[in-house]
């Protein structure tokens, strides 16, 4: 009687871990969804930065070179 009272608490324990990892893993995936989601987000803020600085050089070139005529 003992073993199997100890048998079922084990494995009531026993899924009571395994319903903690479950979430954990879960929160885990979400949390880099969002990462992603952020990092997304970065590089097309980084993009556009590239090509802000791309169009001032080529202005500053411009009108260097609009002076000088």
């Amino acid at each position: 009687m003992k073993i199997e009272l100890m048998q079922a608490l084990l494995s009531i324990l026993l899924s009571i871990v395994v319903y903690f990892i479950s979430r954990f893993i879960k929160s885990v995936d979400s949390l880099n969804l969002t990462i992603d989601r952020i990092n997304n987000k970065v590089d097309k803020i980084e993009n556009r930065l590239i090509i802000i600085e791309t169009e001032h050089k080529a202005n500053c070139k411009y009108y260097q070179g609009s002076h000088e005529n």
